[in-house]
Formats: C-alpha cells, structure tokens, sequence
C-alpha cells in the first residue's frame, strides 16, 4: 500500500472516530472502543479455545450450550469452562459472545441488555 493512500486511510479513520465519538471526551472514547475490542478478541479467543477441546465430541461450544442439560453435559459443560479460566483466565457462555451479540443486531433485538450482561460476566469472570 502506498504512503499516501496510508495517509488517506488514517484520515477516513479519524473522521469517523470522531463522528462516532460525537460529545464523549476522546479520553473516554478510548476506553469505551478499546473494552469492545478486548471484548471481541476474548470471545473469539475462547470460542475458538472451547471448539478446539470440543473437537473429540463432535460438538460445537454453542452446541453444547443449547443442549438439554443431564449429568453428561453438564459435566463437559464444566470441563470445557474450567479449560477456558485456566489457559485464558477467563469464562464466557456462548450467548454472551461477541458473535452472538452480531447474530442479535441481524435479527434487529435489543442488544443493550444483552451487552450489559456479557460484560458484567467478563467482569465477574
């Protein structure tokens, strides 16, 4: 990529930052965009982490989340987030991923809740 068509990208981006930004100091904007991208680094982390320990049972993270639970499931349920806290340090159920947070706004709900949430559980997590 040339230098100038950089320079030309890091002037779009700025302009939107700012737009986005609207009244919030730049200061809080920050923060505010850079706990949505940990948030969204730590969800693909562990839903890639959990589907990789869950390749042996044929089953998917979200998967085993919308099983009927028995003893079985909610053992491996158990064993996958314990897998999680101690190689990732932390734990996030599958509907309160990033990406299923994305599937919400697609079907247009009311995502605030669901936000509050996830990040009150990475929080406790």
């Amino acid at each position: 990529m040339s230098e100038e068509l950089q320079q030309k990208l890091r002037d779009q981006l700025w302009e939107v930052a700012n737009k986005l930004r609207g009244n919030m100091s730049a200061s809080d904007f920050m923060y505010f965009t850079l706990g949505f991208i940990f948030y969204k680094y730590l969800s693909e982390k562990i839903e890639k982490h959990a589907n990789d320990a869950l390749v042996d049972d044929e089953v998917t993270f979200k998967e085993l989340w919308a099983m009927e639970i028995d003893e079985d499931v909610e053992a491996l349920q158990q064993e996958v987030k314990t897998e999680c806290l101690e190689n990732i340090g932390y734990f996030i159920e599958p509907n309160f991923l990033f990406s299923s947070v994305i599937e919400s706004i697609k079907k247009k709900e009311n995502i605030l809740p669901m936000l509050e949430r996830s990040l009150k559980r990475i929080e406790d997590s």
